[in-house]
């Protein structure tokens, strides 16, 4: 009988963990290390069901493509023509942040590396 009550709850947990994750990464700003003054940018991004955000940012990430290996995020502004772009791999934990837009003269790409909570 305990068995028929426990089993459902661990599901409910096992499928809650994967819409409360949160991934913290980091990279250094690439044109910062020719200034000989590196700076270390960290974006955290939590799971919200199907969407990630960033806190105290109004950027919403939609999830474009996610399975065990990879996840990638992006986020468009039509307004200001700017596209954000984030790619993940869950087994190295590499990640990739590019952001471009039409009119800009400053088209980021930068790597680093990711750490997950759930």
């Amino acid at each position: 009988m305990m068995i028929k009550k426990i089993l459902p709850l661990f599901l409910l947990i096992l499928s809650l963990n994967s819409y409360s994750e949160t991934y913290v990464c980091s990279h250094i700003v690439s044109w910062t290390i020719k200034m000989n003054n590196p700076t270390i940018v960290t974006n955290k991004l939590i799971r919200d069901g199907n969407i990630f955000q960033r806190p105290n940012v109004q950027h919403i990430y939609e999830i474009y493509h996610e399975d065990d290996k990879f996840l990638i995020l992006d986020a468009n502004f039509g307004l200001i023509g700017e596209t954000i772009f984030i790619y993940i791999d869950k087994e190295t934990r590499d990640y990739v942040y590019s952001s471009t837009g039409i009119g800009r003269n400053l088209n980021i790409y930068e790597k680093g590396k990711c750490e997950v909570i759930y």
